[in-house]
């Protein structure tokens, strides 16, 4: 479990203003979010209480643990679309990122980000878009105190907020 919420604070580091928005964004709307859970998540998912699950719930997650995925859905609107790549959510205050490193070719995104604290990590993320942006995979690869996560998804628009 640990794991999961230490990809959290990474997805949330960077401050967001418009210039800092990532050069490719997927296209506003309500979107469904779909992502593998390694093994050593999936297992801690497993011995996770009903009471844990049912919070987790509450804020907009679900898990399918037979096939090792979590998927969640966020509403991509002018209000949220600067938090897209911070899953919706908020840095904590001791979260010290130096701002995400872009690079798009063709559909294709790549992320850098390096953070100092609560804990160093660095994580490298591959964004493959749709050509109408309603769509893409993603893969995420995450170093934190010699431990290295690698995470994979997909991500469709699936309506209006």
């Amino acid at each position: 479990m640990r794991i999961l919420f230490a990809l959290v604070p990474v997805l949330l580091a960077s401050s967001a203003s418009a210039a800092d928005l990532p050069p490719m964004m997927p296209v506003l709307g309500q979107w469904q979010i779909t992502t593998s859970m390694p093994p050593d998540q999936k297992a801690a998912m497993q011995g996770m209480d009903a009471k844990s699950m049912k919070a987790m719930e509450q804020h907009g997650m679900s898990y399918d643990l037979k096939a090792g995925t979590m998927t969640m859905k966020l509403c991509l609107n002018k209000q949220t679309i600067g938090e897209w790549n911070r899953a919706g959510d908020r840095a904590s205050k001791d979260t010290r990122c130096d701002k995400p490193a872009y690079s798009v070719s063709g559909n294709t995104m790549t992320m850098d980000l390096k953070c100092s604290a609560p804990r160093p990590m660095t994580m490298h993320s591959v964004y493959q878009f749709s050509p109408a942006r309603d769509g893409y995979t993603f893969q995420h690869h995450m170093e934190t105190e010699g431990r290295v996560m690698d995470m994979n998804g997909k991500a469709q628009r699936i309506g209006d907020c």
